[in-house]
């Protein structure tokens, strides 16, 4: 059984991350303008070209976590953007980010004739990304992560490839050492970010993104053994207690955020769990709630997968995805295949 397509593509939530930035209302904009240029003793139009390059570099901070970002920018005679021209360093800007900046851009000033030019000195990094992504072979682990020093200095796009594990690596590696490096994710940062219409987070964001991006979640996903990996490894984690009580827990630890993971991949998968897997998923609820329910720091809304139900005709062995289309399915595999 699968999920309808979510509708919110990851495209479309990195829009959603750029339009919610300085520019979030872009009908206010000139309201917000004509306060930014009543301070006194300043030049308006130093004051004009201050507020934008104010909100394009808090947009792309937002979108892209890029903050060394600048931008120069030139303006027409009849008061509206004619170029900007953004400087990001180290940092290279995937197509994706690039494309979405350049929107954001024409609608802060309503112009669809903005020449937008990025200039970089990463792109001479994207030479070094085969090498960057061969070190998984002695190291077995994520060549870009949070605090490493590579982190911050590529786009989008490149980030995905790099962390990607070499297919034929991918294909040797055992399920259990997959599932260790899946609640390892880099990206499992962005979890708490996306929220529903109700003001519940949309774990399905995640989910999705993962399932399209992360060639180790996916061929956990195709494995007979591998979402007993995933189940086990979150089985496991030896979060107890005394843990959450310890003066220095902190919400947003790599640990807290693998049993958000692991609780919230049984509510998300379980429609498609194999007998033994959902017997094997209400034993680690029961064990889990006897950690969770009895601190208050465990919050609930993360842990609430009670209603765990076997449905017949589940089976190993099948691409068991919740969230992609058919023919992203059949781009994936066809992805799968060492040439």
């Amino acid at each position: 059984m699968r999920k309808m397509y979510w509708a919110m593509s990851v495209i479309a939530a990195f829009l959603m991350l750029i339009i919610s930035g300085c520019g979030s209302n872009v009908s206010n904009t000139g309201e917000e303008i004509s306060v930014a240029l009543s301070a006194e003793n300043n030049d308006p139009d130093d004051k004009y070209l201050n507020y934008l390059q104010e909100c394009i570099a808090e947009v792309i901070v937002q979108s892209t976590g890029c903050s060394s970002a600048y931008s120069d920018i030139e303006m027409a005679e009849d008061g509206t953007i004619a170029k900007v021209e953004i400087h990001s360093g180290e940092y290279a800007f995937s197509d994706t980010e690039k494309d979405s900046i350049v929107q954001y851009i024409e609608k802060l000033d309503a112009n669809q004739n903005v020449e937008v030019i990025f200039d970089n000195e990463a792109q001479e990094l994207s030479s070094n990304d085969d090498s960057l992504k061969n070190t998984w072979y002695e190291t077995r682990y994520y060549p870009i992560y949070m605090g490493g020093p590579e982190w911050g200095k590529h786009g989008m796009e490149e980030t995905f490839d790099v962390n990607n594990p070499p297919l034929d690596l991918l294909f040797s590696m055992p399920s259990d050492e997959l599932a260790a490096l899946l609640f390892e994710s880099p990206y499992l940062t962005q979890m708490l970010d996306y929220f529903r219409e109700d003001g519940h987070i949309d774990y399905s964001t995640m989910f999705g993104f993962l399932e399209l991006h992360s060639d180790i979640f996916y061929e956990l996903l195709r494995r007979e053994d591998g979402i007993m990996a995933i189940l086990e490894h979150y089985q496991n984690s030896g979060i107890d207690i005394q843990w959450f009580e310890d003066e220095n827990y902190d919400s947003l630890d790599k640990k807290w955020l693998a049993e958000v993971f692991g609780s919230q991949f049984i509510r998300s998968y379980s429609v498609i769990f194999t007998k033994e897997e959902t017997d094997l998923a209400k034993q680690i609820i029961s064990e889990k709630n006897n950690v969770y329910l009895n601190t208050e720091k465990a919050n609930q809304e993360y842990f609430n997968v009670s209603d765990i139900e076997y449905h017949d005709g589940n089976r190993a062995g099948d691409v068991r995805v919740m969230y992609m289309t058919q023919d992203q399915i059949s781009e994936r595999e066809n992805s799968f295949k060492i040439t």
